[in-house]
């Protein structure tokens, strides 16, 4: 997990995912919308059997993650057949969803890049993370005056950016 969260606590088991649901408040809309996204890109529920696995998302600004509360910290929790993310804010939540996707196993991720290569089912681990910036700014320069980059090629940075919770531009 890049950056290193601040507290990474193993669980005994697995979480087996196939079918989801996103549950959600209506203010985190974007941020549920990306998680389904991301999820439909590494997997392919329709072929998954069993119950549905629910992903909840919340906000809770009194977060506290061990030394008093932070902007943009996070609790991911996947255990119990569920998978639980609250954030001091949508930033939080944001962050907690990149740390999710990187839990999902490098071979769903490469297997998913073939056409018809997505999963039916990911294997996660049970885990217990929380976390929150070391600073509030954490960014990256762009010098498109010498070196001129197409709009997808900035669009691509910016995706990485958010992959490793990068916030400034």
């Amino acid at each position: 997990l890049l950056p290193t969260p601040r507290q990474v606590v193993p669980g005994r088991g697995e979480l087996r995912l196939g079918r989801v649901v996103i549950d959600h408040p209506r203010a985190l809309n974007r941020e549920a919308a990306y998680l389904a996204a991301a999820l439909d890109g590494v997997l392919d529920a329709n072929g998954s059997r069993g119950g549905a696995t629910v992903i909840q998302l919340a906000v809770d600004p009194r977060l506290d993650i061990g030394d008093g509360p932070h902007a943009e910290a996070y609790v991911l929790d996947v255990a119990g057949g569920r998978i639980a993310i609250r954030g001091s804010d949508a930033a939080g939540v944001f962050h907690a969803i990149q740390t999710l996707r990187q839990l999902v196993p490098a071979d769903a991720v490469q297997a998913a890049a073939r056409p018809g290569g997505r999963q039916h089912e990911l294997v996660l681990p049970e885990v217990h993370i929380a976390d929150a910036p070391g600073f509030a700014f954490r960014g990256m320069h762009l010098d498109v005056a010498r070196h001129f980059q197409t709009k997808q090629t900035v669009e691509k940075l910016l995706d990485v950016m958010a992959y490793y919770k990068l916030n400034k531009f």
